[in-house]
């Protein structure tokens, strides 16, 4: 086993490490037979500081809930996340993962937070994606060329092979005919608008986390069939939600969230429909990933 050691001898779990033990696909299985299970959610903390974000993220998760690796277990990560750092080579996200073992009732591993976020998301938005987007989808459209943009691109290579084409299109450029969409920016003004999409188009939007922020205008949301990744977590924090409602959007229009998509009770409902999923990130998702990089790296039998 390659992990580094902390001060108290537990393992920290690397970057490199935790992409050596998970892949794409491998994250894909975990969180569909996770969120098929009905895990609960923790609502996170936020606090804004220095114009960044500093967030809290705990979970848990009992044995039955998830890839069958039998762990009951908690963890919780620290995110940093600081605007004011792109383009000057320092990362937008930085955090640090704390795993516990629930039956041992002690902590197992540290992990490092940013590679946790990095490959749940666009795991999550595969997720997504192959059951809302088209069948034979060719193209794929990226608004954002940070880690997340870079991390869309790779993970829906890997496990969505009809893609073949993929094109990074600068915020506020127009956007080329494309079966996908994926919003994966840290703005706040929005910069997608519906006459942007054209029809059966499946968007996937990632980079809003605040009421405050928004990628789509409210035309998109109000024209696209919505699904989320958790509903009260998408009422508190999903800014392009949020921001519709305010102009006439209903909340009772969200067609379904990922427990729902992952049990097969929802579905596209038609080849032109556009739909749009909003991923504002949820702790269990990290958690998923955490437990099934420790259990491949025996973690649990030390």
């Amino acid at each position: 086993m390659t992990a580094t050691s902390t001060g108290d001898a537990r393992p920290h779990l690397s970057s490199a490490r935790i992409r050596e033990l998970v892949s794409y696909p491998d994250a894909v299985v975990a969180l569909r037979s996770a969120f098929a299970a009905g895990p609960s959610h923790i609502e996170r903390v936020q606090r804004s500081v220095a114009e960044g974000d500093f967030l809290l993220m705990g979970s848990t998760l009992e044995a039955s809930d998830g890839d069958g690796s039998n762990h009951a277990v908690a963890g919780a990560k620290l995110v940093m996340v600081q605007p004011r750092n792109v383009g000057s080579g320092r990362p937008l996200i930085s955090g640090t993962y704390v795993l516990f073992d629930a039956d041992r009732g002690e902590p197992i591993a540290t992990m490092d937070g940013a590679a946790l976020t990095n490959l749940r998301t666009p795991a999550i938005s595969v997720l997504a994606a192959q059951m809302l987007g088209r069948p034979g989808a060719s193209r794929c459209a990226i608004v954002g060329r940070g880690a997340q943009g870079v991390a869309h691109e790779a993970a829906f290579r890997a496990c969505l092979p009809s893609i073949t084409t993929y094109v990074y299109v600068p915020k506020g450029e127009t956007i080329p005919v494309a079966d996908h969409v994926v919003g994966a920016t840290s703005t706040i003004a929005p910069f997608l608008s519906m006459d942007m999409i054209g029809s059966g188009t499946h968007v996937t939007l990632v980079g809003a986390y605040r009421p405050d922020m928004a990628e789509v205008y409210p035309d998109v949301v109000i024209g696209s069939d919505v699904y989320v990744d958790e509903r009260v977590a998408a009422s508190v924090e999903a800014g392009d939600l949020i921001q519709a409602a305010s102009a006439g959007w209903s909340w009772d229009r969200v067609a379904g969230d990922l427990t729902d998509l992952s049990r097969g009770e929802v579905s596209r409902s038609s080849d032109r429909a556009v739909t749009l999923f909003k991923s504002v990130g949820l702790a269990v998702e990290d958690l998923v990933i955490a437990r099934l990089a420790a259990h491949r790296a025996g973690l649990f039998a030390l």
